[in-house]
Parts: structure tokens; C-alpha cells; sequence
């Protein structure tokens, strides 16, 4: 049944440096857990995820390719003027939010998802640890204490960064769902080229 969900579609955005002699500084700029502040942000995870669905059609969700639905409820999520993007474009009348690849998932006013609750905690843990790497660990010249510190700092990086892996390994995971792997890569996508449009001045898609 895991090997009956269709593959994922959406490619991470990878751009290479362009190479050059520059005169003038170079910035770089980098997403701090981009994948899994995007969960937290969005609310994404197996428990908040409604499928990808459409009007006068059988929705779909993981595995389960046809799958009850309340039309009436359907409907009025669907409607144009009723739900949420990530366009740029918002309406507090529907509880939805559409991520790119067509899944919808609830707020946290609705249901709280159990992934971005345990990405939060991982987080703000790392976090913590990284402050007490830089302000006691090292100024009190402990090189033992901050090794360990520091290992367990990039322990937790690890176990939040794989988090997406974990939702869309369709052949060796778990629990893969494709629609919460791939609205994770889309939306990060997506947050990727508005980042590139503001810094060019350009208006983001």
C-alpha cells in the first residue's frame, strides 16, 4: 500500500554560484531550517492534511486514492473567494490553506499538527543549547562541555532536518505521505524565489 502512493513531483530549487571575480562584497544569505520552520509556519503535518481534493471529484490522500468527502463542506471550502493560498492572497472565511501541489491543510486554530508541535520543541531545544554553547561553554574555556554541547546541538539540526525525508520516503520510511512531503518542498520553493524577488526588487509570485 506505501508503494501504491504516486511519486513526488515537486523539485527542491537548487541554484548553483555563479562564478566570477567580484569587486564588490558578496552577501549570502541562508534559510535558518527552512524545511522545518515551513512545517511550523503552515501548520503541515499527517494530522492536519485534508488531501489533495477538487469539486465534482474523488479527493485523494496518500495511499487512499477515493476517500468520502462532505460535499457541502467541500464546496464551500473550494469556492474561490472562500480559501486561503500561499499566493499572497488570504480570506479568513476558510479555515484552509491550499500549499502549491494542490493539498490543503488546516491552521492551528483548528487542529494543531503533532509535527510542527515536535519540530518547535526540537528547535527551540537546539536553540537553547547553542546559547549556552556561546555564552557559558565557551567563555568559561570548558572544551569538554562544549563539545558535548555542540554535538548535541547538531543531533537535534539532524533529527529536524530529516523530518521531510521521513514524511516522503515512499520505499523504506514508515509513515510516508507524497502530499505532506511534496506541499513542504513546493512551499519551500516557493518561499525560495519570493526571497530571490525582494532581494532583485521584483515583484514575488
Amino acid at each position: 500500500m506505501v508503494r501504491a502512493q504516486p511519486r513526488i513531483q515537486s523539485i527542491p530549487l537548487i541554484l548553483q554560484p555563479r562564478c566570477d571575480f567580484y569587486t564588490d562584497p558578496v552577501l549570502v544569505l541562508d534559510f535558518r531550517s527552512l524545511y522545518p520552520s515551513i512545517v511550523i509556519a503552515y501548520n503541515l503535518c499527517y494530522s492536519t492534511c485534508a488531501g489533495v481534493v477538487q469539486k465534482n471529484a474523488c479527493g485523494r490522500l496518500g495511499v487512499t486514492t477515493r476517500y468520502t468527502q462532505n460535499e457541502s463542506l467541500l464546496h464551500a471550502y473550494l469556492a474561490d473567494d472562500c480559501v486561503s493560498s500561499t499566493d499572497g492572497s488570504t480570506n479568513n472565511a476558510s479555515p484552509l490553506l491550499m500549499a502549491p501541489n494542490g493539498a490543503m491543510f488546516v491552521p492551528p486554530s483548528v487542529r494543531s499538527g503533532v509535527l510542527p508541535q515536535m519540530l518547535r520543541a526540537i528547535l527551540d531545544t537546539r536553540f537553547e543549547l547553542q546559547a549556552a554553547l556561546k555564552h557559558i561553554a565557551i567563555p568559561a574555556h570548558d572544551t569538554l562541555f562544549e563539545q558535548r554541547l555542540e554535538k548535541q546541538q547538531q543531533a537535534l539540526k539532524m533529527l529536524a532536518n530529516v523530518t521531510y525525508g521521513y514524511t516522503g520516503a515512499s520505499h523504506t520510511g514508515r509513515m510516508p505521505c507524497v502530499d505532506v512531503a511534496e506541499a513542504i518542498v513546493s512551499l519551500g520553493r516557493q518561499t525560495l524565489q519570493r526571497a530571490i524577488a525582494l532581494v532583485h526588487g521584483e515583484r514575488a509570485r
